[in-house]
Formats: structure tokens, C-alpha cells, sequence
């Protein structure tokens, strides 16, 4: 029997507490044989550094369980990209884009 993918839709903000559980969540599906993850950013309210990294590095573990991020959008990044060092902006930016993008690519 294959195992069904799992869809999570996520609300709120998106920081390291939140990211934490996520990834504890996923090591725990891994264990079980899911083989993808769908983690929908539609209800997100705002993503801070630590939960745009979080989302990164989820969705780049070549582990097996493929993760993929969905409904991302800029206003979740917005605050932290407005908070940021000036010498962050760039990287953060750029890190923010690629799930940006990876939804856009999917519409």
C-alpha cells in the first residue's frame, strides 16, 4: 500500500517554535513511509528568518519525503524584509523569491 501525501495549510506566523514542530512533524511522517508533504502558506499571517530558512531547508532534504510549499506570497515575507539588516535584505530577498516563485511556477 502506498502511502497518501499529506497536505498541512498553515496559519499564523511562521517562527522558530512553529518551524520546530514542523520539522518534528515531518521526521515523524518520514519514520512512517510518507513519501510528500504539501505545507500551504495560505493562512499565514507573516514568516520571520527563521521560518523562511525553516521552509528552505524543509523543501531541500533529500531525505526521500519530498516537501513542497505552497501559497506562498510576498506579504508573509514583507515584515521580516523590512526588519532586516541591510546587508541581509539581499540574501533574505532572494531566499523569500524562491518559494514566491515555486508558487507562481504551480498557478
Amino acid at each position: 500500500m502506498t502511502p497518501t501525501p499529506r497536505r498541512l495549510v498553515l496559519a499564523g506566523g511562521l517562527d522558530i517554535r512553529e518551524m520546530s514542530n514542523l520539522t518534528e512533524y515531518r521526521g515523524r511522517l518520514h519514520s512512517t513511509g510518507v513519501r510528500a508533504l504539501e505545507l500551504d502558506l495560505s493562512a499565514v499571517t507573516s514568516c520571520d528568518r527563521h521560518g523562511l530558512e525553516g521552509l528552505l531547508a524543509l523543501a531541500e532534504r533529500g531525505d526521500g519525503l519530498v516537501v513542497v510549499v505552497t501559497g506562498a506570497r510576498w506579504r508573509h515575507f514583507i515584515g521580516m524584509l523590512g526588519a532586516a539588516d541591510v546587508r541581509e535584505v539581499r540574501r533574505l530577498h532572494a531566499a523569500a523569491r524562491t518559494l514566491v516563485d515555486r508558487r507562481a511556477a504551480s498557478e
